[in-house]
């Protein structure tokens, strides 16, 4: 069931740059219908955003702010894995970045998910595989 409202933020300098993760989840939402944003920001009107939310599915969305105008770059829904819990969608994962380091396991966590997705889209399309076995069953049907 959902419960209250959350906004949890939290921002790092790195040299000139500054990095900023924000999660927030309307009240009588669960954790996970939330939106968690990293962003990369090199001024007021220079950014780079990843935006991660519930949209028939996970959405995980890369953009770019240039002088106000949003610039689109890749955008990529998961469905069906959701079964397990998506830990890193929880708030208290946000609030436990108290570091880059953090932050950079944090994102880690956010590519493995992506590439699980893309192994499990592809695991049953290996037409190396599949060339094989029809070499191995004509030699089967040689002898």
């Amino acid at each position: 069931m959902g419960g209250e409202g959350v906004r949890v933020s939290k921002d790092f300098k790195v040299g000139s740059v500054l990095y900023s993760v924000d999660y927030t989840v309307g009240e009588g939402k669960e954790y996970w219908e939330g939106i968690t944003t990293i962003s990369k920001i090199y001024d007021a009107d220079n950014k780079i955003v990843v935006a991660i939310y519930m949209e028939n599915g996970i959405c995980f969305e890369r953009y770019r702010i240039v002088e106000s105008n949003r610039v689109n770059d890749v955008k990529v829904c998961v469905s069906g894995l959701l079964d397990e819990d998506v830990f890193f969608l929880n708030p208290r994962e946000i609030e436990g970045i108290d570091s880059v380091k953090r932050l950079q396991k944090f994102i880690g966590y956010i590519k493995s998910f992506v590439e699980d997705a893309a192994i499990i889209l592809t695991e049953y399309l290996n037409p190396l595989k599949d060339l094989k076995d029809l070499e191995e069953e004509e030699d089967e049907g040689e002898e």
